[in-house]
């Protein structure tokens, strides 16, 4: 089944919460599924037709540049707490959120 949200929609796969520190310590299962809960790193799975439309709106009106700053389907993205619903698509969970939702795009630092 493939999903494809409407207007200024999108679809993303929320990222687990991390089970053991950097420093090794291992969080306990409660704490642990409240953070899933409240996930705020998520990929991008599809974008609606609208999404970013006001970006895209301040490109034609004032020549910025913004196509860096509109995620697409791969990216890693912060998002608000709690936003959108969870629909499951197949035994994937994934959660529909509105285009103002999405706070970041994450990008790997580096070296």
């Amino acid at each position: 089944m493939r999903i494809k949200p409407v207007g200024e929609k999108l679809v993303v796969r929320p990222l687990k919460a991390e089970r053991v520190t950097e420093g090794g310590i291992v969080i306990p299962e409660s704490e642990a599924e409240r953070y899933d809960l409240a996930a705020i790193k998520a990929e991008i799975v599809a974008v609606g037709p609208l999404a970013f439309e006001a970006e895209r709106k301040h490109e034609k009106e004032f020549g910025v540049d913004v196509s860096h700053a509109i995620p697409r389907p791969g990216n890693l993205v912060a998002m608000a707490k709690y936003a959108g619903y969870e629909i499951e698509v197949g035994s994937e969970k994934l959660r529909v959120v509105m285009d103002a939702d999405i706070t970041a795009i994450l990008e790997e630092e580096d070296g």
